[in-house]
C-alpha cells in the first residue's frame, strides 16, 4: 500500500450489526515476519479500538493458545472444548492447516513413487549381472559335478560368491549414494534463478536440501544383498539339476 510510518490510514470495517465503522489512524511501525500472507494482510492495533469497530464490546472474535508439548495438542484441545462447552469452536492448529499436510502426503507418495523406480532399475541391474555370472558358468558346474561335487556344495559356493558380490556392490553403492547426500543435504541445489520472478505466497528459499536417512540407507543394503542372493540361488539350483555331459555342453 506504500505507507510509512507516520502515514494517515482509514480503515472501514462492518460490525456485528451491519453499520459500517470508519476510524482513521497513524502508521506507527511496519511489520515484517517475511511471511508475505502476514505482511500484507494483517494489521496490527489496539484491541479496544478493533471492538469498537465490530461493535463487541469486550468480546474477542478469536482466541489462540500456545502450548510448550505439542504431543499433548489433542488431550489439550478436549480440555478446552470441555471447559468453554460446544457453542465454541475449538481446532488445533493441524486442523486449521490440513491442507498443508495433504499437500506433504502428496509429496510423500511422489518420493515413494520415485524411490520405488530407482530399486526397481537397481534389482534389474543386479538380476542381469548374477545371471549371466552364473550362466556363463554352467560348464564348471559340470566340471564340478563330475569331479564328485554334490549339488548342495555348487549352491553353496554360489551363494557365498553372490553373497560377497551383494556386500561390496551395497556398500560401494550406498557409500557413493551417502556422499552424494551429504553434499546436498548441507550445499542442496540453487534454483533460486529460475523463480526470481515469481511471486510466491509463501516465504520459502529455492535452495533443495535433502535429509540422509540412516535407516534407509540400511534398507537399502540389504535390499542389494538378499536380491543378489535370491537372483543367484536361481539359476544355480537350475543348472545344478543338469547331468554334468549336458553342463559342459553348454554354451
Amino acid at each position: 500500500m506504500d505507507l510509512d510510518v507516520g502515514s494517515f490510514l482509514t480503515i472501514i470495517t462492518r460490525d456485528r450489526h451491519g453499520t459500517y465503522n470508519a476510524y482513521d489512524f497513524i502508521v506507527s511501525g511496519l511489520i515484517n515476519t517475511g511471511h508475505p500472507l502476514l505482511d500484507r494482510n494483517v494489521a496490527l492495533m489496539s484491541i479496544t479500538v478493533t471492538q469498537k469497530l465490530l461493535a463487541i464490546a469486550n468480546g474477542v472474535t478469536e482466541l489462540s493458545v500456545k502450548i510448550q508439548d505439542d504431543t499433548k495438542l489433542v488431550h489439550m484441545r478436549e480440555e478446552i472444548v470441555n471447559t468453554v462447552g460446544e457453542e465454541f469452536e475449538v481446532y488445533t492448529w493441524k486442523e486449521l492447516y490440513a491442507s498443508i499436510f495433504e499437500i506433504s502426503g502428496f509429496k510423500r507418495t511422489g518420493q515413494f513413487i520415485v524411490a520405488l523406480v530407482v530399486v526397481v532399475i537397481a534389482a534389474v541391474g543386479i538380476i542381469n549381472t548374477m545371471l549371466m555370472a552364473v550362466m556363463e558358468r554352467i560348464p564348471e558346474i559340470g566340471t564340478l559335478k563330475a569331479m564328485g561335487f554334490s549339488n548342495y556344495n555348487i549352491v553353496k559356493m554360489f551363494m557365498y560368491e553372490g553373497g560377497i558380490i551383494g556386500v561390496f556392490g551395497s556398500l560401494l553403492g550406498c557409500l557413493l549414494g551417502l556422499v552424494l547426500s551429504l553434499y546436498i543435504t548441507y550445499h542442496g541445489i540453487d534454483m533460486s534463478s529460475s523463480f526470481e520472478n515469481i511471486d510466491v505466497v509463501y516465504p520459502m528459499t529455492f535452495i533443495i536440501k535433502g535429509e540422509i536417512d540412516l535407516l534407509m540407507i540400511f534398507y537399502v543394503f540389504l535390499f542389494g544383498v538378499i536380491v543378489s542372493l535370491l537372483v543367484t540361488l536361481w539359476p544355480v539350483r537350475k543348472a545344478t539339476k543338469l547331468e554334468p555331459v549336458e553342463a559342459l555342453r553348454h554354451v
